[in-house]
Order: C-alpha cells, then structure tokens, then sequence
C-alpha cells in the first residue's frame, strides 16, 4: 500500500491574491503557512483569521479556527 503524498505549502505575502489562496488551501484540507514581512498584517490575520467573501457565501479561517493555516513572520536582511 502506498503511503500519501504529505504537501505543505507556504504563501509567501497576505495581500488579496495571498490571502485568497491561502484560505481556500485551508479551507481544502492543505496545511498552509502564510508568510509575510508586515507585522501589522499578521497580527490581525492571527487575531481575526482570513474573512473570504463571495457571492454566495463568507467564511472565516485563522489559527483559531483551522489546524491547517498557520502565520509567520520573516525578515529581510
């Protein structure tokens, strides 16, 4: 029997096309680590997760409501 593939996937910047990708990722199943240089905008995705709205539906996802996103910080030398 074959063992699964295990992906990990990182998304390097939290701007609208980022965040996009990485919540439905998430909401897929994938673990994601979200990377991004501003503080700021990391504080508040671990604080209030990432909010997808569409048409049809908005959902919210962030550390406290997935074991499948995570966020962190990096610096640039």
């Amino acid at each position: 029997m074959r063992k699964a593939k295990v992906l990990k996937i990182a998304i390097v910047g939290l701007g609208a096309m980022g965040g996009i990708l990485a919540t439905h990722l998430a909401i897929a199943g994938e673990d994601v680590v979200a990377v991004d240089l501003d503080n700021q905008i990391l504080t508040r995705a671990k604080e209030h997760g990432l909010k997808l709205v569409g048409p049809a539906s908005a959902k919210t996802i962030g550390d406290t409501t997935s074991n499948h996103l995570r966020f962190v910080q990096t610096s640039v030398s």
